[in-house]
């Protein structure tokens, strides 16, 4: 990166999450994945600017983060507008490299921008991003076509966050209420579901519509940090293969009871990873 532009001290990260009446507090700011209709930004250097008193700062107080298919790459980021350079692509894509061997998949660029930003700003503000999107499949969905977001393991990145692995202090929208719903069962619920790419599909659909309906609190009872990261493997794709044991992503009823198991274990895993203090 030029070494003539700084970070600031106080930056927001602003994710795509939902709003949840969050407000950016810092002028500077990141973002992701500009919609393409969305002129591209000017990238100049910083400016002071007064505090932030409008709904869209200025173009050259705003760091757009896009996934490299932007530019016809299937990993990799395209930086745009306030700091970006080819410098800075490859920077955050060595950042993400190394994320990727705790996740054993590329990560997100929400995650990849708040552990770059980490060591280097004073104050981080990171908003609406949950690191949580539904697996739920539209029905209009074409049948053998991923969901993009797929292909992230959101398990693992949510188990970076808890477990302090990255020094990152959990943010506001990343930390969940207990899900609702669900009943309790016996014991063996996690052998179950972690056998579950084992079994044939006709068994294994009778199975995720049991698990869909275990309650929170039960999964808690046997939850431990080993059995969470076993099951990190479960909710995502890999992008090295063309074909995949999890065929529920693929699946409208599937995804739905998966998504519903993804949002009980994700509660689990903040409390068992996080201190009480935290939550």
């Amino acid at each position: 990166m030029d070494r003539d532009k700084s970070w600031p001290k106080a930056v927001s990260v602003i994710g795509n999450g939902p709003k949840d009446n969050e407000v950016a507090l810092y002028d500077y700011q990141v973002r992701f994945n500009r919609p393409e209709s969305m002129p591209i930004p000017r990238p100049e250097t910083p400016k002071a600017v007064p505090a932030f008193s409008q709904l869209e700062p200025p173009d050259d107080s705003v760091l757009w983060v896009n996934n490299g298919k932007r530019s016809n790459k299937s990993l990799g980021f395209v930086c745009e507008g306030w700091m970006a350079n080819a410098e800075l692509n490859d920077e955050f894509a060595a950042h993400a490299q190394s994320l990727s061997h705790s996740l054993k998949q590329w990560p997100s660029c929400g995650l990849t921008a708040v552990a770059y930003l980490t060591p280097l700003v004073s104050k981080l503000q990171v908003t609406q991003m949950p690191l949580l999107p539904s697996l739920i499949r539209p029905e209009a969905l074409c049948p053998r076509m991923p969901l993009p977001s797929a292909f992230h393991n959101w398990f693992g990145e949510r188990r970076l966050v808890f477990s302090g692995a990255l020094e990152i202090s959990p943010w506001p929208s990343v930390l969940l209420p207990c899900p609702a719903g669900g009943e309790s069962t016996p014991s063996d619920r996690w052998a179950q579901l972690l056998a579950l790419a084992q079994l044939p599909r006709q068994q294994g659909q009778e199975l995720l519509a049991f698990l869909a309906n275990v309650s929170a609190s039960s999964w808690l009872e046997e939850a431990t940090p080993e059995r969470l990261q076993a099951a990190e493997a479960l909710f995502h794709l890999d992008r090295q293969h063309a074909e995949t044991c999890n065929w529920w992503l693929y699946d409208f009823a599937g995804s739905a009871q998966a998504d519903a198991i993804f949002q009980r274990l994700a509660w689990c895993q903040q409390q068992v990873l996080l201190p009480s203090d935290d939550r």
